[in-house]
């Protein structure tokens, strides 16, 4: 099954840097959202913003255009 290109919102989460570890082991092509950076990660693409903040996504909106599939843990 293909993702395409993943966003991992709550990347900064318990489960989120579980997965993230998990997805860059396997070199697989995602960022992450959250509302602070996550800490002790290797290097990633990763955007500050905080989803129930209108202005926010609206700064995100075309970003978030080109993900094909999000993975929510926010």
């Amino acid at each position: 099954m293909e993702l395409g290109k993943i966003l991992v919102t709550g990347a900064s989460g318990q489960v989120g840097r579980f997965l993230i570890r998990r997805m860059i082991e396997s070199k697989i092509q995602f960022a992450g959202l959250d509302i602070v950076e996550p800490i002790n990660l290797p290097k990633f693409d990763f955007y500050r913003a905080d989803i129930k903040n209108q202005s926010d996504l609206k700064k995100l909106k075309k970003i978030l255009a080109d993900y094909d599939t999000i993975i929510h843990l926010a």
